[in-house]
């Protein structure tokens, strides 16, 4: 169900709580991009993302730490862009500034995993 051009209603999938996503600029863009997208790509509302993100950061070793960037450490065309759809797509020069490879397949991965094309 859509509200607006960039707004939807979703349920979160954890809590099952009803809550607003945006595909332009949403609120989950000011937490650390370090979660996995779910095989339905379904979301989490804002109090179970924090909640997962912390601890996923909490269990991480410090190198892991260090390189978990808020939207306000990145320059947008330098470490992502928006593709056509809206999504977040982190350009090479981002993973490598990460230091590691994730294996979620990125399309501009330098750690030359599986790419998808």
């Amino acid at each position: 169900m859509e509200t607006n051009n960039n707004e939807r209603q979703k349920k979160c999938q954890q809590c099952n709580t009803s809550f607003a996503c945006c595909i332009e600029n949403c609120w989950c863009s000011a937490f650390p991009q370090i979660m996995e997208m779910t095989e339905n790509g379904d979301c989490f509302c804002s109090k179970c993302l924090e909640a997962i993100i912390n601890e996923k950061i909490e269990k991480a070793d410090d190198k892991k730490k260090l390189s978990f960037m808020s939207k306000e450490d990145m320059v947008e065309m330098e470490d992502y862009y928006y593709n056509e759809q809206g999504y977040w797509v982190f350009t090479e020069q981002y993973h490598l500034k990460r230091g590691y490879c994730c294996k979620n397949r990125c399309k501009h991965c330098p750690y030359e995993f599986k790419r998808i094309v």
